[in-house]
């Protein structure tokens, strides 16, 4: 096995364990929010977390990718050079979050009169008087990413997970959705004492000492880098506000709480891919300063390890939904089930986008990144004015998917075009043409029909053997070993 794939191996073995772990207690954790708060809060809720993620991507200026991938490069070569970015890095990010919460905190009445809902002021004020502390966090994570300490983010991630189901549980049962937000805020403070912990042990066994000075050329080469990732990700963030809000004023809250099930879901499952990000960037990264060859081979191999993941957890989530949501969540949202299906469907072409996000940053073609997102914000937009009015919730779930088939396939024709990927091999090939049939037909017949359980797990096992049978040998061994690690690590 390669060295790229070892450390892949390791870091992800890790990862994966602890994102299945997570995953595991997130439902847990929304289904908790979900039957404590009913239809009409968590709709309200929807469009908090989407106001907040907004008014932090500001603050933190995409910075934390950025340190995380200059950290990995610097760490061996030049230990100052990484310590004055470690730095730079975080002050920039609290003078930034400081402002962007005083302006959240100034215009909290304004988006309250909009929405016309008269709690959001008041929360958005809570949030904005506590800003810096997600700010903070998102740096420390990005430290440990960039030192390739995936066990200590993985036992991080599954102590985090537990720790905030207990907390979810006892504030939202007591206060509702205040309770809800005010546990997001707790569970901040605790992530942040685990990573100052975890980090104090990483700069004595690396030795590296915080140089307290700010410089300019350092400050200069962090924009450069972050700022096109930041474009791209306030283009994407206020065209998912964009499908909220129309959803909120056209459908109402309640319904914007039936999708707004559908949805977690959706992004707990992209939490597969965004897990596999962590020990890919600085691997891409080190891939694409060697040689062209190595890059389109481990492009190629992360890809279909990455399909065959998905296509199992995708076909599960459409096959299974119904089910799923009477049981966890409750008669009271049933109405979420066919989105969920579809949002599953969606899942897969988002998940391998990821892919290529995280090898072009690795490349540091962020510039791509921007355009990339300018132009799926752009389908998302036009088909939810035209799309959500007419077919509600349905539709508003089914937009995700041509967003996702349309940007993987200019993902793929651009990669193809540049040869860093083989779309010849027929592990490609067979994952993308069998999920493309899944994609298109699958939305529209679980509208009305329901797959009976053996069907299904007949199903979704013949599509992880097609798949399986498909991967090269090395891509074998690297999943064999993963599984194996995955029983251990819980032995």
């Amino acid at each position: 096995m390669s060295e790229y794939g070892k450390r892949l191996l390791q870091g992800s073995t890790f990862i994966i364990a602890s994102v299945f772990f997570v995953k595991i207690v997130g439902i847990f954790r929304s289904a908790i929010i979900a039957r404590t708060l009913g239809p009409w809060d968590l709709g309200v809720l929807t469009i908090f977390t989407s106001i907040t993620d907004i008014a932090l991507q500001f603050a933190i200026l995409s910075i934390p990718f950025a340190l995380a991938k200059y950290v990995s490069e610097y760490q061996f070569k030049n230990r100052e050079k990484a310590s004055k970015i470690i730095y730079n890095s975080l002050w920039m990010m609290m003078i930034l979050g400081f402002f962007l919460s005083v302006i959240l905190f100034v215009s909290s009445g304004f988006i309250s009169n909009f929405y016309q809902e008269p709690r959001l002021s008041f929360y958005l004020k809570l949030y904005a008087v506590f800003m810096l502390l997600p700010v903070f966090q998102h740096g420390l994570y990005s430290i440990l990413q960039g030192f390739h300490k995936m066990k200590q983010i993985s036992i991080y991630n599954m102590t985090t997970s537990i720790f905030g189901l207990v907390v979810i549980f006892i504030l939202a049962t007591k206060y509702g959705l205040l309770g809800v937000i005010i546990s997001s805020l707790v569970i901040i403070v605790f992530i942040i004492i685990l990573s100052l912990f975890g980090l104090r042990k990483v700069f004595v066994e690396e030795n590296i000492s915080i140089e307290h000075k700010f410089d300019m050329s350092i400050i200069k080469t962090l924009l450069i880098f972050s700022v096109p990732l930041f474009i791209s990700a306030m283009i994407f963030r206020p065209a998912n506000l964009f499908v909220n809000t129309i959803i909120f004023d056209s459908l109402g809250p309640d319904e914007l709480g039936y999708y707004r099930i559908a949805f977690t879901i959706f992004m707990i499952m992209m939490m597969i891919p965004s897990s596999i990000q962590v020990p890919l960037l600085p691997l891409f990264s080190e891939a694409n300063s060697r040689s062209k060859k190595d890059l389109k081979t481990f492009t190629t191999a992360v890809f279909k390890f990455n399909a065959l993941i998905m296509l199992v957890i995708s076909s599960m989530v459409i096959l299974f939904s119904g089910p799923f949501v009477k049981i966890v969540y409750g008669q009271q949202y049933l109405q979420s089930i066919n989105i969920l299906a579809i949002f599953g469907c969606a899942s897969f072409f988002n998940a391998m986008g990821t892919i290529f996000y995280t090898s072009i940053i690795g490349r540091g073609k962020t510039v791509l990144i921007a355009i990339m997102s300018a132009l799926q914000a752009l389908i998302l937009v036009i088909l939810s004015f035209l799309i959500i009015p007419k077919y509600g919730l349905i539709g508003a779930s089914i937009i995700y998917i041509f967003t996702g088939i349309a940007s993987l396939s200019i993902y793929l024709i651009y990669y193809s075009a540049s040869k860093n990927i083989s779309l010849t091999d027929v592990g490609v090939r067979g994952s993308l043409t069998s999920f493309i049939i899944i994609g298109l037909t699958i939305p529209i017949i679980l509208v009305d029909f329901t797959y009976p359980f053996w069907m299904g797990a007949l199903f979704a096992l013949g599509i992880f053997a097609v798949i399986y049978f498909m991967l090269e040998k090395q891509e074998k061994t690297i999943i064999n070993n993963m599984i194996t690690g995955f029983m251990l690590l819980f032995k």
